[in-house]
């Protein structure tokens, strides 16, 4: 898969959905992630994960490297400012999640 730079981070083509850049992890709002899902993947990646689940209901981010990734997305509408954020709009599969992706950047 080639390698793209978008907002000075280095991304995945996604081939299969006319050339945008989509989830990490598709899923991450209903399946719980597992270890395994995690193979092979960067500490950018991760980021990009974890932050791909506030994305997902409408979150922009004041890093402008993260609001440059989503605004290319296909899915991505934002509209919460980060400070107006509430994190009651996650379920606890996502919460479960973050901090899943949050220990494997850890460690």
């Amino acid at each position: 898969m080639e390698q793209q730079e978008v907002g000075g981070i280095y991304v995945q083509e996604k081939d299969w959905i006319e050339n945008y850049y989509e989830y990490v992890f598709p899923n991450s709002d209903s399946q719980y992630l597992t270890e395994n899902d995690f193979a092979g993947l960067t500490k950018e990646d991760c980021r990009i994960a974890r932050n791909e689940i506030y994305a997902r209901h409408g979150r922009t981010f004041s890093d402008e490297v993260l609001q440059a990734y989503f605004e290319i997305c296909s899915w991505y509408n934002g509209w919460i400012a980060p400070e107006a954020f509430d994190d009651n709009l996650l379920n606890d599969v996502e919460r479960y999640n973050l901090e899943m992706i949050r220990s494997y950047e850890a460690g």
